[in-house]
C-alpha cells in the first residue's frame, strides 16, 4: 500500500517554548484544538486529541525546538503503521513558525489531513495565543496601574433618617356623616318614650270606658227593680 507525504505551517504569536510546552500539555492542547486530549509528555508517552479521534506516542523532543511523534487516526485501516508527524518550531521575531511535517499517510488521506492541520490546529492555536496575549497585556495594565493609581478611598453613605409619621384628618365626608347622623338619633330618643305615653293612656281611656259601661248596666238593674 502506497503513502503520502504533506507539509503546512503558519505563523504563531507567542514564543517557541510556549507552543512547545502548549502541545505537551493536556490541558492547553485540549483549549486550542476544541477536543479532549490526553498527554504523557516524556519521550515514549502516549496521546491521544480531538476525544481519541487522533492517537499515538512520543518518539523524539528538543525543547522549545522539536517534537517528533508515530500519529494515527481512527481513519487508519487496521493493517497499516503509525504515520511520522515532525513539528518544528522557528522563533521570528517575538512570534514563531510552526512547521508540521507529516509523513506516512495511508494512500487517499494526505488531502483531508493537510485541512485538517490548517482548520484545526493552525488557526485555532492563533486565536487561542492571540487572546492569552491579549488577557497577558490587560493584566499587565492593570497591575500597572494599581502601582501608579493610589487606592481608592471608602466613601461613608450615611443612614436614611426615618420619616415621620404624618396623622390624617378625617375627611369632610365622614365628618358630615357624622354630624347628619347626631340630630336622627336624638329625634329617635324623643320619639321613643312618647309611644309609651300613648300605650300608657290608651290604658286609662279603655279602662274609664269599662267603668261607665258597668255603671250603666248598674242603674239599670235598679229602675227595672223599681218597677216590679
Amino acid at each position: 500500500m502506497g503513502t503520502e507525504s504533506i507539509q503546512v505551517s503558519g505563523v504563531i504569536n507567542a514564543s517557541a517554548d510556549q507552543i512547545y510546552d502548549a502541545w505537551l500539555d493536556a490541558h492547553q492542547h485540549s483549549k486550542f484544538t476544541g477536543g479532549t486530549a490526553t498527554v504523557d509528555p516524556g519521550i515514549g508517552g502516549k496521546f491521544t486529541a480531538w476525544d481519541g479521534y487522533i492517537q499515538g506516542t512520543t518518539l523524539e523532543l528538543e525543547p522549545g525546538r522539536r517534537i517528533v511523534q508515530a500519529w494515527r487516526t481512527t481513519e487508519f485501516p487496521p493493517e497499516s503503521p503509525d504515520s511520522r508527524l515532525e513539528v518544528v518550531f522557528e522563533p521570528i521575531g517575538d512570534a514563531t513558525r510552526v512547521t508540521l511535517r507529516h509523513s506516512e499517510i495511508p494512500e487517499g488521506q494526505g488531502g483531508r489531513y493537510e485541512q485538517g492541520w490548517k482548520e484545526h490546529y493552525l488557526t485555532r492555536m492563533t486565536k487561542f495565543f492571540g487572546e492569552e496575549e491579549e488577557e497577558d497585556d490587560a493584566a499587565a495594565e492593570d497591575s500597572l496601574l494599581s502601582e501608579v493609581l493610589p487606592p481608592p478611598v471608602p466613601v461613608e453613605i450615611p443612614a436614611k433618617a426615618p420619616k415621620p409619621k404624618v396623622e390624617k384628618a378625617a375627611s369632610p365626608k365622614k365628618a358630615s356623616a357624622k354630624r347628619k347622623s347626631s340630630p336622627k338619633r336624638a329625634k329617635a330618643a324623643k320619639k321613643r318614650p312618647a309611644k309609651k305615653a300613648k300605650k300608657k293612656s290608651g290604658k286609662k281611656s279603655a279602662k274609664k270606658k269599662s267603668t261607665k259601661k258597668s255603671s250603666k248596666k248598674a242603674k239599670k238593674s235598679t229602675r227595672s227593680k223599681k218597677r216590679r
